[in-house]
C-alpha cells in the first residue's frame, strides 16, 4: 500500500476547507428551511439542479480536462490560463441566453408556475458565473496549489453565504435565485484575483488548444451531464407527482447524505486526480494509490454514513426541523447508496486519468438511467423513499462496472478496500433496521477503517 503521508497532508488542508464549506451550506439550508419551510427548500433545490445541469452542458468538460492536461504537461499552463476565462464567458453566455429564451416553459415544468420565468432567467445568469469560477479552480487544482485553493473557497463560501442569506431575509422567496448566483460569483471574483504563476511573454491560447481540451473533456461532460440531468428530471418528477414539499424533503436528504460524502471526495480529489494522472507511467504505484485512496475515503466517510442511516430522525431535526422528519426513510437509503458511491468515485477518476472516457461515459449513463428508471417505477409503491432505493441500487451497479474495468486494466484495488466497503454496507443496513445499535456500529466501522489504513504505512516515504 502506498504511503498515507501525502494523502493525509493534502486532506488536512482541503478537508478542513471542505468541512467549513459544508457547514456553511448546511447553515444556508437550515435557515431557508426555517424561514420558508420544505416548499422553499424544494424551490431552491430545483434552481440549483437547473444551474448544475446548465453548467455541466455549457462547460464541455474543460475544467477536468485542464486539470489532467496541466498535471501531465505543466508547460501548457500559460495557454490554459489565457483560454479558460474566455471560454467560460462565451460558453456560459450562450447557455444563459438559452435559459432566458426558454424561461417560461422551464418555470412551468420545474416550478409549475410559468409566471416565475424571471427567477429562472436569473438562475441562468449563474451558469457563466459558475463556469468562470470553475475555470479558476481548475487551474489551481491542476498546479496542485491546494493551500491557495482552500483559502479562496472558504472565503468565497463565507462571503457568499452572508450576502445571499441577507437577500433572503430581506425579500423572502423572491430572493432564492441569489443563493444560486451569489456564492459562485464571489468565488469567481476571488479565484481570479490570485496571483498567477509566471507566464511566458506574448503567449497566446493557440487555435488548437480549445478543441483539444473539448475532446479531452467531452467524455467527462457527457457522463456528468447525465447525472446532473437525472437530478433535474428527478426533482421535476417529484414536484409533479408528490409536490414541492417532497422536493424540499429530497433536497434535505441529498444535502446530508450525498453532500456530506461530497466534502470528503472534493477534498481528496484536489490532490488525488492530478497525482494519479502523473503516475500513469508507473502502473504499480498508480494501482497502490487507488487502493490507499479508497481505504482513506471509507475510513473518513463510512462511520458518519452509518450514523445517518440509523439516526435519520435526529439528524433531520437537528439540521432542519421536525417538518422534515418524513424524509428519514429516504435519508437512510441514500446513506447506503453513498457508501457505494465512495469507492465508485475513485474508480471513476481512475477511468478519467487513464483516458478511458468512453467507459466513464457508459458508467455515468448507466447510473443515470438506472437511478431515474428505478425511482420512477417504484415511486407509486414506495413514495419518496423510491428515490433512495434507486440511488443505492444504481451506485451498486456503477461500482461493479468500475471494478470490472479496473481488473481488466490493472487499475483495480486490492481485497481490503472491497472488504471494508462490504462491512460498511452491512453495518449501515443493520443501523437502518436497528437504530438502537447505531453508535456501537459506527464505532466498529471506525475501528475497521483505522485497521484498514495500516497506520505504519504513514511513515513510509512516498514520492510526490
Amino acid at each position: 500500500m502506498t504511503s498515507l503521508r501525502p494523502l493525509l497532508a493534502a486532506f488536512a488542508v482541503t478537508g478542513s476547507a471542505q468541512v467549513a464549506i459544508l457547514l456553511m451550506g448546511l447553515v444556508r439550508f437550515k435557515l431557508v428551511s426555517l424561514w420558508l419551510g420544505p416548499t422553499g427548500l424544494g424551490v431552491l433545490g430545483l434552481m440549483l439542479a437547473l444551474q448544475a445541469f446548465g453548467s455541466q452542458i455549457a462547460g464541455l468538460g474543460l475544467g477536468p480536462a485542464t486539470v489532467r492536461m496541466i498535471a501531465a504537461r505543466p508547460h501548457r499552463l500559460t495557454r490554459a490560463t489565457l483560454l479558460l476565462p474566455r471560454a467560460a464567458i462565451v460558453q456560459g453566455g450562450i447557455a444563459a441566453v438559452a435559459v432566458f429564451v426558454f424561461r417560461v416553459p422551464l418555470a412551468g415544468w420545474l416550478l409549475d408556475d410559468p409566471t416565475r420565468g424571471a427567477e429562472v432567467a436569473f438562475v441562468g445568469l449563474g451558469i457563466p458565473v459558475a463556469l468562470l469560477a470553475g475555470a479558476g479552480t481548475a487551474l489551481l487544482q491542476g498546479q496542485r496549489r491546494i493551500h491557495t485553493l482552500a483559502r479562496v473557497q472558504v472565503t468565497a463560501a463565507a462571503a457568499g453565504t452572508v450576502l445571499a442569506l441577507a437577500a433572503i431575509a430581506q425579500w423572502g422567496t423572491a430572493a432564492l435565485p441569489a443563493l444560486v448566483l451569489v456564492p459562485p460569483a464571489v468565488l469567481a471574483c476571488l479565484v481570479w484575483m490570485v496571483p498567477a504563476r509566471p507566464v511566458a511573454t506574448g503567449a497566446r491560447p493557440g487555435p488548437a488548444l480549445w478543441p483539444r481540451l473539448v475532446r479531452l473533456g467531452m467524455a467527462t461532460v457527457a457522463g456528468t451531464a447525465f447525472s446532473a440531468m437525472v437530478l433535474l428530471v428527478l426533482r421535476a418528477q417529484i414536484a409533479s407527482r408528490l409536490g414541492l414539499d417532497a422536493v424540499g424533503l429530497f433536497t434535505a436528504a441529498w444535502a446530508l447524505a450525498v453532500t456530506q460524502a461530497g466534502f470528503v471526495l472534493a477534498a481528496l480529489s484536489a490532490d488525488f486526480y492530478p497525482r494519479l494522472t502523473a503516475l500513469l507511467s508507473r502502473p504499480a504505484e498508480a494501482r497502490a494509490l487507488i487502493d490507499t485512496q479508497i481505504r482513506l475515503i471509507l475510513a473518513l466517510g463510512a462511520p458518519v454514513l452509518v450514523v445517518l442511516a440509523g439516526q435519520a430522525d435526529l439528524v433531520l431535526t437537528l439540521f432542519y426541523s421536525e417538518a422534515f422528519l418524513p424524509a428519514a426513510p429516504l435519508l437512510g437509503w441514500m446513506a447506503l447508496g453513498t457508501i457505494l458511491r465512495l469507492p465508485a468515485w475513485a474508480m471513476g477518476f481512475a477511468m478519467l486519468a487513464r483516458g478511458a472516457g468512453g467507459m466513464f461515459f457508459l458508467a455515468e449513463l448507466g447510473f443515470a438511467m438506472l437511478c431515474l428508471g428505478l425511482s420512477l417505477i417504484l415511486m407509486p409503491i414506495l413514495g419518496l423513499t423510491a428515490v433512495g432505493v434507486g440511488f443505492a441500487l444504481a451506485y451498486g451497479a456503477y461500482l461493479a462496472a468500475g471494478l470490472i474495468w479496473g481488473a481488466a486494466h490493472a487499475m483495480s484495488p486490492g481485497p481490503v478496500p472491497l472488504i471494508l466497503t462490504a462491512t460498511a454496507l452491512l453495518l449501515a443496513t443493520l443501523s437502518l433496521n436497528v437504530p438502537a445499535l447505531t453508535w456501537l456500529l459506527a464505532i466498529i466501522q471506525a475501528a475497521l477503517g483505522i485497521l484498514a489504513l495500516q497506520p505504519a504505512a504513514f511513515f513510509r516515504r512516498h514520492p510526490a
